[in-house]
């Protein structure tokens, strides 16, 4: 069933994450573009280094470097041996390559980046050669390519690619999970770009392009197993375009779970709590599925002819109502639920007093074999109040009972009002007509 894997996945993913993060916290290092200097050691906040360079350079495995608001004109770059390294920008953070070159290259597997914006004319914002990398909020701007992403399961949260020339985000490897990312690209760009034949097993949710005239989502051929949950694109933008194999573009419920300001490991529990909702999901909805394959839920009114007059008396008694004929549901197809209908034109009380039905009562259905009567529409005490002498207009009672256990197929069923009594003599029912609404699954 499509969707069961994926959450497997996700979670190796979040398990893997934990691992490599670690219990120990490591030094804390502090960049500031306004009062940082070359000879501070950027170990405390009333020292910090100019650069985020000079802070990448000091780190260590597992450490973490604070950046505050200012801008800075670097190529930021992340060599491997920084594995854990953990960059945490401030709001205001601007990091622009004038020179002009890839703003942010990151080659260490396990990083953490969190925030900033990232500039430059021409060139890739974030180019990933690494592993397990996180990032969050980062905001790319003005780029040839947004992300770059050529490492094994990166993990994207709330991540925009603006004003992208060619691509939002290039994807060329495996088992990635994006969620609330969004591209706006110019003309002749695309949006999310599964580029090569390792780009499979890849997840994105609630993602979105806006803009992208060569394709919203584009996957080449080889890139197969991908799950696209929910994601949607603007009127302007191409495709999508699916030249891969197994790939699923599924439903799935909309709003982020994701809530700024967290911290890392809440932003892991939460994706936890998510996929276990979406777990559960897919589980309840596997009696939608037939061997794998997604069935169509349609469903079709059937209407009995019109009866001209159904008169209840203040004597109790059953009162018969027309059959439905219940045709031309499809082979194949399997009743989900059945719900019972009952019209009438006008309603008139021909008593010299006011009058309602005298307790509670049901209308009925069973099929014409005939089988047992099963409560489709139940009426409560003192319903269809009328004054005395008086008529009103008709209304269209629908019933909460799913019968789909008696209305199950192509068949004739009949209707009756059982033990219909009025408080007083007589309440009239004109033009009556009674239904099936049937709900089924191919």
């Amino acid at each position: 069933m499509p969707g069961i894997d994926d959450i497997g996945r996700i979670r190796e993913i979040v398990n893997a994450i934990r691992s490599n993060i670690g219990t120990k916290p490591g030094r804390v290092f502090y960049v500031n573009a306004a009062t940082g200097t070359t000879v501070y050691d950027g170990l405390s906040r009333d020292h910090p280094v100019l650069t985020i360079n000079t802070a990448i350079g000091l780190a260590g495995h597992g450490d973490i470097i604070h950046v505050a608001r200012g801008t800075y004109d670097e190529a930021v770059s992340i060599p491997a041996g920084k594995i854990g390294l953990q960059i945490i920008c401030e709001p205001g953070v601007y990091i622009v390559n004038t020179d002009p070159g890839t703003v942010v290259a990151i080659a260490s597997d396990c990083v953490y980046w969190e925030g900033g914006i990232l500039e430059t004319n021409g060139q890739i914002g974030m180019d990933i050669n690494a592993n397990w990398l996180i990032g969050k909020n980062i905001h790319v701007y003005n780029c040839t390519v947004g992300f770059d992403m050529n490492g094994h399961h990166p993990l994207l949260i709330n991540c925009f690619a603006n004003d992208i020339a060619t691509t939002g985000f290039d994807i060329s490897d495996d088992s990635g999970v994006y969620i609330d990312c969004t591209c706006h690209g110019l003309a002749a760009s695309r949006g999310f770009y599964f580029s090569h034949t390792n780009a499979h097993f890849n997840i994105l949710l609630r993602c979105a392009t806006v803009g992208c005239t060569a394709a919203g989502y584009e996957l080449v051929v080889g890139a197969d197993e991908n799950l696209l949950g929910c994601c949607i694109q603007s009127a302007v933008c191409g495709g999508p375009i699916n030249a891969g194999a197994n790939n699923t573009f599924a439903s799935h419920s909309e709003g982020s779970v994701i809530t700024a300001g967290n911290s890392l490991q809440e932003d892991l529990s939460t994706i936890e709590t998510y996929v276990d909702e979406l777990e559960s999901r897919l589980t309840a909805a596997r009696a939608g599925y037939l061997d794998g394959i997604p069935r169509i839920l349609c469903s079709m009114d059937f209407w009995s002819v019109p009866q001209e007059e159904v008169a209840i008396t203040a004597g109790a008694g059953d009162k018969p109502l027309p059959d439905v004929t219940v045709a031309d549901l499809p082979a194949g197809a399997t009743v989900v639920r059945a719900i019972a209908m009952f019209k009438f034109r006008m309603v008139e009380n021909t008593n010299a007093g006011a009058n309602s039905l005298s307790g509670a009562q049901e209308i009925q259905v069973r099929d014409d074999t005939p089988g047992a009567w099963t409560d489709a529409i139940n009426f409560v005490a003192s319903q269809f109040s009328i004054a005395a002498s008086t008529r009103e207009g008709g209304d269209v009672i629908i019933g909460a009972i799913d019968v789909a256990a008696t209305v199950d197929g192509n068949d004739t069923y009949n209707l009756q009002w059982d033990e219909a009594v009025a408080a007083l003599a007589n309440l009239q029912f004109n033009d009556v007509q009674v239904g099936l609404r049937i709900w089924y699954s191919l």
